[in-house]
């Protein structure tokens, strides 16, 4: 659906997506998303660790302990390999299958309109779930699981401060901006 009146052009952007940003993009996103799971991760390696260090000696109870320990303190390197991979799995596969990489925002009062590769789109501002800034662009999230990348490396000059005023003002909820 697009505007049916003609409205003002709040903001034109056009933007040259490399996968670069895309893996930057799910990393971040998954960072932001699993930080909790991230912490308890980590404190469970050192508790572990520690808990070995300090139990060390066979001759007491904790003694054994130690053989599982360092099963599970391997086994448990070898999770974040996993998800770094899948990441990039991930992140690969959305840029080999998407058949554009140059795409143009153009925003307006009552939406977004979005064009890639000859194909145009509206995204309405009520459709925007969540909009994100992180240290190097702009997430707009149309479900908890999509979003549109916008790197901050295409912003010219204050377009990176008009953006932010953009959605400040029509996602005043739900956008989170700053590093």
């Amino acid at each position: 659906m697009t505007p049916t009146t003609p409205q003002p052009l709040l903001l034109d952007i056009d933007v040259d997506l490399t996968f670069a940003d895309s893996l930057r993009a799910g990393y971040q996103v998954f960072a932001r998303r699993a930080r909790v799971l991230i912490l308890l991760y980590f404190a469970t390696v050192v508790g572990a660790g520690l808990f070995l260090v300090l139990n060390s000696s066979g001759a007491d109870a904790g003694g054994q302990w130690a053989v599982p320990l360092i099963g599970s303190a391997v086994g448990s390197l070898l999770l974040p390999a996993a998800v770094v991979a899948l990441i990039y799995w991930s992140a690969r596969s959305s840029f080999q299958q998407r058949s554009h990489q140059d795409m143009h925002f153009h925003f307006y009062p009552d939406g977004i309109g979005i064009r890639a590769h000859r194909h145009p789109g509206w995204l309405a501002w009520e459709n925007v779930g969540r909009a994100l800034e992180t240290r190097g662009a702009f997430l707009l999230f149309s479900s908890p699981q999509e979003y549109f990348l916008i790197p901050k490396r295409c912003l010219e000059g204050g377009h990176v401060d008009q953006l932010r005023q953009v959605l400040q003002r029509y996602l005043p909820h739900t956008v989170k901006l700053g590093n």
